[in-house]
C-alpha cells in the first residue's frame, strides 16, 4: 500500500515489548504518579495506551524469556501479566547466542538486551517496543542491527519506541497493523480511552 503522505508502509503481523513498557503500564496501579515529571507521564500514558492496542487489535504478541524473568522475577502476579500479554516466547538457541554475540561484539550493546533482539529476529518479529534509547531504539543499534541480519537472511524487527509506533500505525480495514514510515497526520492518529489521560 502506497499513499503519499505514508510513504512505503509494512504489514506488522507480530509485535513483542520489552521490560520497560510493561512496567511502566503498571505504575499507575502500584504507586502514585503525583510526583512524576510530565515526560514520565506521558511515557507511562504512551505504555498504556500500546497496551490497551495491542489487546484491541489481531496481532500475535512474541515474548522473551529475558523479558518474562525481569518482570516475574519474585511476582507472580507479574507473571500472570506477561502470560496475558504474549501468546508465544521465542526460542533461544544456539544460532539466537551466536546472533546475539555479534550484536554485542560489533555494537557493543547490552548481552541482555542483545539476546532479546537476536531471539526476536530468529523468530522473524515484527516489532520490538521498547522505551531503552541507548541501546534497543537508537539510530546506531537500528542501523548495525538491519546490516547484521540482512547479511544472515535473518528477519529484521522494527526496533521503535511507544510512542513513535502509535504516531506511525493506523488499521487497515480495521483490522490489520500497518506501520508508516512517516508519522501520521493528526487526524489519524488512534484514539484510545481517556481512562488513562487523566495520570
Amino acid at each position: 500500500m502506497k499513499m503519499k503522505f505514508l510513504g512505503s508502509t509494512r504489514e506488522i503481523r507480530t509485535v513483542s515489548i520489552d521490560s520497560s513498557v510493561i512496567f511502566d503500564s503498571i505504575v499507575p496501579f502500584v504507586s502514585s504518579t503525583s510526583g512524576l515529571s510530565s515526560a514520565d507521564k506521558e511515557r507511562i500514558n504512551d505504555s498504556l495506551h500500546l497496551i490497551e492496542f495491542l489487546f484491541s487489535v489481531k496481532v500475535n504478541t512474541i515474548g522473551t524469556d529475558i523479558v518474562r524473568k525481569e518482570i516475574s522475577y519474585n511476582n507472580s502476579l507479574f507473571s500472570k501479566l506477561y502470560d496475558s500479554i504474549f501468546d508465544n516466547t521465542a526460542i533461544i538457541n544456539k544460532e539466537t547466542k551466536r546472533l546475539a554475540k555479534v550484536y554485542v561484539e560489533q555494537l557493543n550493546i547490552k548481552p541482555s538486551d542483545a539476546l532479546i533482539i537476536a531471539s526476536l529476529s530468529e523468530a522473524r518479529c515484527d516489532c520490538l517496543l521498547s522505551w531503552d534509547k541507548e541501546d534497543i531504539v537508537s539510530n546506531r543499534t537500528v542501523l548495525g542491527i538491519t546490516k547484521i541480519n540482512k547479511e544472515r537472511n535473518k528477519g529484521v524487527p522494527l526496533l521503535i519506541t511507544p510512542k513513535d509506533f502509535l504516531q506511525r500505525v493506523f488499521l487497515s480495514q480495521g483490522k490489520h497493523i500497518v506501520f508508516s514510515p512517516n508519522p501520521l497526520p493528526l487526524e489519524l492518529h488512534l484514539r484510545f480511552s481517556s481512562s488513562t489521560d487523566s495520570l
